[in-house]
């Protein structure tokens, strides 16, 4: 059996999803990119970014619950010094500030740390 990453959920929820996200790898991890849809469906500026990074290699996963706001429109998720050159999972969801809402995770595709 395999995994199909890219059908793979980290977040399941009704909050607004988000809106052209993007991710590009930088030095020492993962830059996350995206359009500020606050005020589309019951998407608000408060609401945090959930970015996660998953290394099928090694088996681990890194992420963070509150990396930055909505409106924000980028946040950097740091990667341990021994995954450069390997090849990451990407995904990226939000949830509000209160935390009682979160978003469908978006699955952004590969990219490789440098």
């Amino acid at each position: 059996f395999e995994l199909d990453y890219s059908k793979a959920l980290v977040s399941r929820g009704t909050l607004t999803p988000v809106q052209s996200a993007n991710a590009t790898a930088v030095s020492d991890g993962v830059l996350f990119t995206w359009h500020d849809n606050s005020g589309k469906g019951d998407a608000l500026q408060t609401d945090m970014a959930m970015p996660l990074l998953f290394n099928k290699t090694k088996q681990e996963a890194v992420f963070n619950t509150a990396a930055g706001k909505r409106f924000e429109e980028e946040t950097t998720l740091t990667v341990p010094a021994d995954w450069t050159g390997s090849e990451v999972e990407v995904y990226l969801g939000f949830i509000s500030a209160d935390g009682k809402s979160v978003a469908t995770s978006e699955y952004l595709g590969k990219v490789t740390i440098v």
